[in-house]
């Protein structure tokens, strides 16, 4: 299985309320984060998955990344909630 395939695996096996070790699937904190927003990680190697949790409609995919771009991917995907929520 590729690593795209086993994030994606561990993202269903968290869809179906399994839990998974941090290795698989990482609550990610960061202090721009808005209010009440959580955002998780999952990886396979490489390849990471981040998505966050939204009371009424659940978890949301935001985008992928790699290990090698994770600190500039977790600032983009801030920012992105941020306006997301600042939406709102």
């Amino acid at each position: 299985m590729g690593d795209l395939a086993g994030a994606i695996n561990h993202l269903k096996s968290s869809a179906n309320l399994l839990r998974l070790p941090v290795t698989k699937i990482n609550i990610i904190e960061h202090k721009r984060l808005p209010a009440k927003c959580k955002l998780y990680e999952a990886k396979k190697n490489q390849i990471r998955i981040y998505f966050f949790h939204e009371e009424k409609t659940g978890r949301i995919i935001v985008t992928g990344g790699k290990k090698s771009t994770q600190k500039q991917d977790i600032n983009a995907i801030v920012s992105l909630l941020r306006e997301y929520y600042d939406g709102k």
